[in-house]
């Protein structure tokens, strides 16, 4: 299918789309260099996500447009409808409805939404897809927050989850993009054009909790771990992420429950 061309493609999402391929050949060899050399793939990384912000301003996004085709049933109405064993889903459920406990300072706005979506030739035919959840910030600056989930079932690594959450933070931290959220939240958030040194965000990474984790994913989360506090020191990406958070969570009953993992925001 041919991709729109008037959504920039930017140097983020094609790093994504390299890794969100093979597992083995790909997503761990990279997570291994980066690992190797957190310094420099620190800052390697933050450019690369500084300019595929400056690509993507070049976006005109259409005010007034939703993220999500307009009449889609919201997550109650097509858990009820549909009900299913799938982690994310069940997690963003719970979450709209309130039923959360551990560490969870944020309320829940929306899910499977793009941050592309576009009207006109080449356009997705529906919203579904892309960021997992949308979230808000339970503070006084109410940021929206991009939660991807990954299940247990899941064979992206937390490395290649950290930058399709940084291809999305890219595509919605414009001025644009921004202005587009508040008017498709009315009320819900003040990210854009209150905020002295422009729009922010913040990215949740939710990883499904597991009895047992062997060496490979316990090396993998450290590698995340690294690679997140070497990316908070970079003054130019700070400003456009506020903080990047990693939480188990885990379904026992009818509540999610979280323990976080790591957090690491702006450095001052």
């Amino acid at each position: 299918m041919a991709r729109n061309k008037a959504v920039p493609d930017t140097e983020i999402r094609n790093l994504y789309r390299l890794i969100r391929g093979s597992r083995e050949f790909v997503q761990d060899p990279l997570a291994d260099i980066f690992a190797a050399s957190c310094g420099t793939a620190g800052s390697f990384l933050s450019g690369l996500f500084c300019r595929s912000v400056q690509q993507f301003s070049t976006y005109k996004s259409h005010e007034g447009i939703p993220f999500r085709p307009e009449g889609r049933p919201k997550i109650q109405e097509r858990w009820h409808k549909n009900k299913g064993k799938e982690f994310a889903k069940r997690l963003a459920y719970l979450m709209a409805g309130g039923k959360t406990s551990g560490n969870f300072p944020y309320a829940y706005i929306d899910d499977e939404l793009s941050f592309r979506r576009t009207p006109g030739a080449g356009a997705p035919k529906s919203g579904q897809g892309g960021v997992d959840v949308l979230l808000c910030s339970q503070d006084a600056v109410r940021l929206p927050v991009i939660g991807e989930i990954k299940a247990a079932s899941d064979p992206s690594t937390p490395f290649a989850g950290l930058v399709q959450a940084l291809t999305y933070a890219s595509e919605l931290v414009t001025d644009s993009q921004c202005h587009r959220l508040v008017q498709a939240y009315p009320n819900r958030f003040f990210c854009a054009g209150n905020i002295p040194e422009g729009p922010r965000v913040e990215i949740l990474l939710i990883i499904e909790q597991r009895e047992e984790k062997n060496a490979k994913e316990i090396q993998r989360l450290d590698c995340a771990y690294s690679l997140v506090k070497t990316l908070m020191k970079e003054k130019a990406f700070s400003e456009r992420i506020r903080s990047i958070a990693c939480l188990s969570a885990a379904i026992p009953k009818e509540a999610a429950e979280f323990i976080e993992i790591f957090r690491f925001g702006a450095v001052q």
